[in-house]
């Protein structure tokens, strides 16, 4: 199983943050899944995208209502990043 906390280069632990727009690189680094996977996933489930230029962004909105589980990874990445900094 993977580790559900992002790490840097450095291996220390970067901490995941709820916004209200994701792209698809960020949304695969904290899923630990390639960026095409993360795009196929996001296309076979619907997902409205915004796109910006070459930008490609992923409101929260959409994630809440038509992929809940990945928002739910998002969120236990988020606490437990707080849980290991906290000690």
């Amino acid at each position: 199983m993977k580790r559900p906390v992002t790490v840097d280069e450095r291996g220390r632990p970067v901490k995941p943050k709820v916004k209200a727009l994701y792209t698809i690189p960020e949304l695969a680094a904290l899923a630990h899944c390639s960026r095409f996977r993360m795009a196929r996933l996001l296309e076979t489930h619907g997902v409205q995208v915004l796109r910006s230029g070459r930008a490609v962004l992923v409101p929260l909105s959409e994630l809440e209502y038509k992929v809940h589980p990945l928002l739910e990874a998002i969120e236990a990445a988020a606490m437990s990043y707080h849980r290991l900094t906290q000690r």
